[in-house]
Order: structure tokens, then sequence, then C-alpha cells
């Protein structure tokens, strides 16, 4: 497939381990890389990690069936992504894209910010009962509540937790939320609507929609989005 997509392409090895997968990037130091998640012994991502350590900079490809939030971190982390079965289309696609990238971004940052989405994506709260582990992305919006704060999901389930919306606050912040008031705390990928005259946002999923009011500082801060 890669050779019809790509007939100047040359492939320079094929390995069936991490561990072989290593040894092939000492010796072939290739340009690219398509790299499957699950692999005998140990995964992608312990390879991902050693190649930090390689002077040559190769691009990654995750090859992967894995679900859509960690697809989001291949996004932000890897070169490109391909999802199983693969599509010759999507081969083409990656090779063209291969062929025309100027971002030389640096593949150090890139494995950083991978290892820090997959770890932080899922988070885990105190209850008054126990414990939640949620994932931040389908987080809708959270509300103050004294001294806990009310998690509300894209699925329509609320968690009172024992955390104060300030510490959640911090706790979020490297996804994509903002404090609009004093009371909530919102994750702007389901924004959908924002009223200037009122000072309203409209926030929604496929279980949720609500419309919260901002404060001053909360209508500048949406105003940096």
């Amino acid at each position: 497939m890669l050779q019809e997509a790509a007939p100047g392409v040359k492939v320079v090895a094929n390995v069936d381990s991490a561990k072989s997968g290593l040894e092939a990037l000492l010796d072939h130091q290739p340009d690219l890389v398509f790299l499957d998640v699950q692999m005998p012994e140990h995964d992608g991502f312990w390879l991902a990690e050693r190649m930090k350590g390689i002077k040559h900079q190769s691009r990654i490809v995750f090859v992967t069936a894995y679900d859509e939030y960690a697809i989001e971190a291949f996004k932000y982390s890897a070169f490109d992504f391909l999802t199983k079965p693969v599509a010759p289309e999507r081969m083409k696609q990656v090779i063209d894209r291969f062929n025309n990238e100027n971002d030389q971004e640096d593949l150090h940052k890139k494995l950083e910010n991978l290892t820090y989405y997959l770890n932080r994506s899922k988070l885990k709260f105190n209850t008054h009962d126990g414990f939640i582990i949620v994932r931040a992305e389908e987080i809708v919006f959270c509300k103050a509540d004294r001294n806990y704060s009310e998690i509300n999901m894209a699925s329509g389930e609320k968690y009172l937790i024992c955390s104060s919306l300030l510490s959640l606050e911090a706790e979020l912040k490297p996804f994509s939320f903002i404090r609009i008031s004093r009371s909530h705390l919102i994750n702007i990928d389901y924004l959908e609507k924002y009223y200037r005259n009122s000072k309203q946002v409209v926030l929604s999923s496929d279980n949720v929609s609500v419309t919260l009011k901002a404060s001053a500082s909360g209508v500048k801060r949406l105003m940096e989005i």
C-alpha cells in the first residue's frame, strides 16, 4: 500500500516489535516511521519515548485502533496518524503531507506533548463516598458549590467532588477550560454561542445544553479565545 501511494518512498526496514524497531531506527535513521501502538512485549509509546534519545529525528505516523481521545493526542503530538483498517487514500494523504510539510517542529517536544496528553486526559477526583475518574475533554462545565464543585459531563451526568473551583481550575488549566465567573469554569470545546449584550454563553453537547452568565473578567477571557 505504501509503495502504491508513494512509489518514490524507500522502505528501509520492516519489524515486528518495539525492540527491533529501536535497533532499526539506530541502523537506518529513517525520515518517517509508521509506528503501531500495540506490539509484542512493548507498545509504540515505549518506542516513542526512547526515540527522544536518538539524535536523528524521524517523524512518527501512529497506526492505531485507539479511541478518539488518544487520536486527538496524536494530532498534537505526532506528525500524523492512521486508523485501522488503513485506507489507501489516507496513506497517500500522509505521504503527500510529509513531502510538502515545512514545519520541522522538534520531535522531542512532540513526544513530550504526547506523553502529557495521554497521561493527563484521565483525571481522578475525590467524592464523599470514594472517587471518580473522568476524561477532561468530556467535562462540559464546572460549577462552584461552596468548598465543593459540581462537574457536568457531556453525557448529562453530574458529580459533586471534594475540590474548590479554584483548585479545579488549576488542575484543568492544561486543557481547554476558562473561568467565566466566580461560579463557573467552562470547556470552550463545547462553547456554541456568546451573546455580547447579555454576557451569556451557550454550551452544548448531545445531552447537555446550558446558558451561563459571564462576569466582566470572564468576558475578557472569552475575547482572548
